[in-house]
């Protein structure tokens, strides 16, 4: 069996898996009807027509003012062209920048890529940042994204790490046909032995040298940017030499090396984190972006309360250095939710108050400071709309900031060298248009009368 053939059936055997619990998981949170939208392959063969739009109330980053734009070749313009195919009344709508998900693992492969492509596209998420990714699994869905009418999706292909590092024991398990977490202690060695996810979707870096006789591979399978992995990094050492290294990450000497070999050939560098320590070491090395917040897996316990949080001298470093930082502050609830022996979760409300707390403290103090913050839910399966609502109901930014961050910034950070992001003149004409006012009811925000990419009109109406 060759590699390609062996990758697109274990793309497709995590998929059918995973299928059941992903529709699910997503059936929760759309409202909104997908019978209106057409098919992922239908809207990739549209072309940009010269659109008129008029009567609608269009966000300026600080609050909605009328004004009239036109789309030509994609591209927004308040100048009238010589010649209009359709004029399109807004009908006093509100305009927004589409959203963007700038953590996720799904599109990996084939399997249920139109179903959650036109799930991303329904919530008005038109851009999607994978931070974790079978290289061949990006392969086989290129050719549906990045067109107009599409999601764009910006791959990682991979995580760099070391041996058995992190996610090594998040993929090769499924790759064994293993579904339950309980199964994989028993059968640790056997997964050790596997690693048949291995230069695809997880590279082993050591050393230096490892990443010199890795590095043409990893660039062969042409990432959009570079993921690794630093998990207690600091102590890495320590962790070698008790022989515990199954899901740890890269060695900060290793870790700088690929940072700097990443810069020189144009990547940007997220790292995955868990401590305040990490994050400091992240900063320290270059990295652009954080794909977690330092201990964001936090159980709201005071016995593990983390006990070095970062300072404000580590924000501003890192605001200085332009960093990014991905919350995925809702993920985490799993950790403040008590489980009887049925496996029946509820929701341990003293700890999640105290893990909102530091999140509303963390979070404005790093926004206050500079650093740019991205949304992203980094779960299997689901979009971003629960991340951008744990943010709204847990009151830790205004809705006027949430939705900045939601619409501006998090869209930037995935493609920093496009106009997206705002609704000005000669920037890509793709925006949402609400029923009403976000900012006086955000549930607006699920209410989208319209979709535009890149001057395809996604709904046709």
């Amino acid at each position: 069996m060759t590699n390609q053939k062996r990758s697109e059936e274990m793309s497709d055997g995590r998929g059918k898996k995973r299928e059941r619990l992903s529709l699910l998981l997503i059936g929760t949170i759309l409202p909104i009807c997908l019978a209106s939208l057409t098919t992922l392959a239908q809207i990739a063969s549209d072309e940009p027509k010269t659109y008129k739009f008029q009567n609608g109330r269009w966000f300026d980053g600080r609050g909605f003012k009328r004004q009239t734009f036109y789309s030509v070749n994609g591209i927004l313009t308040k100048r009238q062209p010589a010649k209009i195919d359709r004029s399109i009344d807004l009908n006093n709508g509100f305009v927004i920048p589409p959203f963007a998900d700038a953590h996720t693992h799904n599109l990996d492969g084939k399997a249920n890529l139109d179903k959650l492509a036109n799930l991303y596209l329904t919530e008005g998420t038109f851009y999607v940042q994978v931070l974790g990714n079978y290289s061949s699994g990006a392969k086989q869905a290129r050719s549906f994204v990045n067109k107009p009418g599409t999601i764009d999706v910006s791959y990682a292909n991979g995580m760099l790490t070391n041996t058995y590092g992190h996610p090594f024991l998040v993929y090769e398990p499924y790759a064994l046909g293993i579904y339950n977490y309980a199964d994989i202690k028993p059968r640790i060695e056997e997964i050790k032995k596997s690693r048949r996810g291995e230069n695809d979707v997880y590279w082993f870096l050591d050393s230096r040298a490892d990443v010199d006789a890795k590095w043409p591979t990893i660039l062969a399978t042409k990432p959009d940017l570079i993921k690794i992995g630093l998990l207690d990094a600091g102590n890495q050492a320590k962790a070698i030499a008790a022989g515990d290294i199954v899901g740890k990450g890269l060695s900060p000497e290793v870790a700088e090396y690929v940072v700097q070999k990443a810069h020189a050939a144009g990547f940007r560098v997220y790292a995955h984190i868990e401590t305040a320590d990490d994050f400091r070491l992240g900063v320290k090395i270059g990295v652009d972006g954080f794909a977690h917040a330092p201990n964001y897996n936090w159980d709201g316990k005071l016995e593990t309360k983390p006990p070095n949080d970062i300072s404000v001298e580590d924000i501003k470093l890192a605001a200085k250095q332009r960093v990014v930082v991905i919350p995925t502050a809702a993920r985490g609830v799993f950790r403040q939710t008590d489980y009887d022996p049925s496996g029946k979760g509820t929701l341990n409300k003293e700890r999640f108050a105290r893990v909102i707390d530091r999140y509303r403290g963390l979070y404005k103090l790093m926004h206050r400071n500079g650093v740019r913050i991205a949304l992203g839910l980094d779960s299997y399966g689901t979009t971003l709309m629960p991340e951008i609502w744990y943010f709204h109901e847990n009151k830790i930014f205004d809705d006027l900031t949430l939705l900045k961050i939601a619409v501006e910034t998090t869209p930037q950070t995935i493609f920093p060298n496009r106009k997206i992001g705002h609704l000005r003149q000669d920037y890509e004409a793709s925006f949402l248009v609400l029923k009403g006012n976000p900012l006086e009811d955000f549930s607006q925000i699920k209410l989208i009368e319209r979709r535009f990419k890149q001057g395809v009109m996604i709904d046709h109406q």
